[in-house]
């Protein structure tokens, strides 16, 4: 795992020690330090929320009908200009 630092900030949290230990044990695994497997943790944390977010800004500009009219040209035309595979 890795985590680019542009600057830090110090956060201190208490955990279950249950957690603690597993927190442990996975960043021995993964070959780094505690602090550096929790940053990575929430870095994978953070971009899930931000993905979730985008997709229902996207889901409230769907348009249903539209959609199902693209799906059932599927396989029927050859792709348009840009549509290639690169």
């Amino acid at each position: 795992m890795t985590v680019t630092n542009k600057g830090k900030g110090r956060v201190s949290i208490t955990l279950p020690i249950s957690i603690k230990r597993r927190v442990s044990a996975l960043a021995r695994e993964d070959g780094v330090s505690e602090s550096a497997w929790m940053a990575a943790a929430v870095v994978e944390k953070i971009g899930s929320l931000s993905a979730a977010a985008f997709f229902q800004e996207r889901g409230e500009l769907s348009n249903a009908k539209r959609g199902l009219s693209i799906l059932r040209r599927a396989g029927t035309q050859p792709p348009r200009p840009g549509d290639e595979r690169g």
